[in-house]
C-alpha cells in the first residue's frame, strides 16, 4: 500500500512539472483550442507536401495561439493562420495577418531568438523566408514576426539576392538591410541584432508537430481529447528564456 501511495504521489509530482514546463496560466486554454480543432486543422483534400503546428504564446499574454502552417507548391511557397483563446477563454479567434511582401516566414524552420521591447511590450521572432522565383533568381528574406492586440505582423528587415545574371553561371549575390542599404553577409546574419539594437534578446524554443498528407487525415479523426495531448506536449517545449550566448 505504501509503495503504490509512492506512485501516486510521484505521478502527480510529474503532472505537475509538465504543466510548470507549459510556461503560464495558459494550460488550461488548451482545451479550447482542442475543442475547436476543426477551426485550424487543415482540410483533408488540401494539396500541400508539409504542413505543422505549434502551440505558442508570442505576445506573452497568458492566452494561448494554435499556428497552422502549410508548405505546397513548386516554389515551396508557405501559408500560416494565427488562432489565439479570446479574452474571456471561451473561443478560438483566428488573427488579422498582416504581411510584407508577397509570401511569408518560413515559420516551421523555428528559430532560436527574439527580441522583446519593453516600450511597446511587443516580441519580435526572427525567421527566414525562402523565396524561389525561378532556379537562376532566389531570395533568404529575414522576417521579424509579432503578434499584437489581436493582429499578427510580419516585416522583411533584411534580403539576401541570388541572381544569375543572362547566361552566366556564376551568380550575383547582394545583401541590403530593411531600407534597400547594401551590407554585407556578417552584418546579414546578424541583421537581428542590429535592427532590434534596443530590444532585450532572448532565447526561443518552438515545439512544432510536423506531418503528412496521411497524418493529416488522421488528425481529422481524433477526438478533443486525444488532439489535447498533441497541444499540451507542443506548448510545454515552447519557452522563452533571457539570451546568454
Amino acid at each position: 500500500m505504501k509503495k503504490r501511495v509512492l506512485s501516486v504521489i510521484a505521478a502527480v509530482l510529474l503532472l505537475t512539472v509538465v504543466l510548470a514546463g507549459c510556461n503560464n496560466a495558459g494550460t488550461k486554454y488548451l482545451g479550447v483550442i482542442s475543442d475547436n480543432s476543426k477551426q485550424w486543422l487543415l482540410s483533408s483534400t488540401e494539396d500541400i507536401s508539409t504542413f505543422a503546428y505549434a502551440v505558442t504564446d508570442l505576445d506573452q499574454n497568458g492566452r494561448p495561439e494554435i499556428i497552422a502552417s502549410r508548405n505546397s507548391g513548386f516554389n515551396d511557397t508557405t501559408v500560416t493562420d494565427y488562432y489565439e483563446v479570446s479574452e474571456d477563454g471561451k473561443s478560438l479567434l483566428k488573427c488579422e495577418h498582416i504581411v510584407e511582401g508577397d509570401s511569408e516566414a518560413d515559420i516551421a524552420f523555428e528559430t532560436d531568438y527574439c527580441y522583446f521591447d519593453k516600450n511597446t511590450d511587443r516580441y519580435y521572432y526572427v525567421f527566414t523566408n525562402h523565396e524561389v522565383i525561378s532556379i537562376r533568381e532566389t531570395y533568404n528574406h529575414k522576417v521579424a514576426v509579432s503578434l499584437y492586440g489581436g493582429k499578427v505582423y510580419e516585416t522583411v528587415i533584411a534580403t539576401e539576392s541570388t541572381i544569375y545574371e543572362g547566361e552566366s553561371e556564376v551568380p550575383t549575390i547582394t545583401y541590403t538591410d530593411a531600407n534597400g542599404n547594401t551590407i554585407t553577409e556578417q552584418e546579414f546574419k546578424k541583421i537581428g541584432d542590429t535592427h532590434f539594437a534596443d530590444c532585450k534578446k532572448k532565447s526561443v524554443t518552438f515545439g512544432f508537430k510536423g506531418y503528412g498528407d496521411s497524418k493529416n487525415e488522421e488528425l481529422h479523426s481524433k477526438s478533443s481529447e486525444s488532439i489535447y495531448t498533441i497541444l499540451i506536449d507542443s506548448f510545454k517545449k515552447f519557452s522563452i528564456e533571457n539570451y546568454k550566448g
